[in-house]
């Protein structure tokens, strides 16, 4: 079961890299669209600034689903967890508005 767990993750990691891609292609094409038609700078910050926002929503989601398997992996191979009290250093929360929180670098070199 575990090996079907992980082609599972694989998949879905694999889907939301795909989706990254895609976005940043979309992205690249509405600034390429937007310094030809010669519109202003702030059109041009606007595009920027959207495809940061939705770089962010699928990086939270692809942090989440890393943090999912592993914390999976680690209670079926009785790992000890870092304690969420040391965020900061072993966690991260998402964003303000989320009340999700994700493994950091370090939280997951621990694993």
């Amino acid at each position: 079961m575990p090996a079907m767990e992980n082609i599972i993750y694989q998949f879905k990691l694999g889907r939301l890299f795909r989706k990254l891609d895609k976005s940043n292609r979309f992205y690249d094409n509405c600034v390429a669209e937007s310094a030809k038609k010669k519109e202003g700078n702030d059109a041009l910050h606007a595009i920027i600034a959207e495809r940061a926002h939705e770089d962010d929503l699928i990086q939270i989601d692809i942090d989440l689903l890393t943090t999912r398997h592993l914390l999976k992996r680690a209670r079926r191979l009785m790992i000890s967890v870092p304690e969420l009290s040391d965020e900061g250093k072993y966690w991260k929360k998402d964003h303000e508005w989320l009340s999700s929180y994700s493994l950091s670098r370090n939280g997951i070199k621990y694993l």
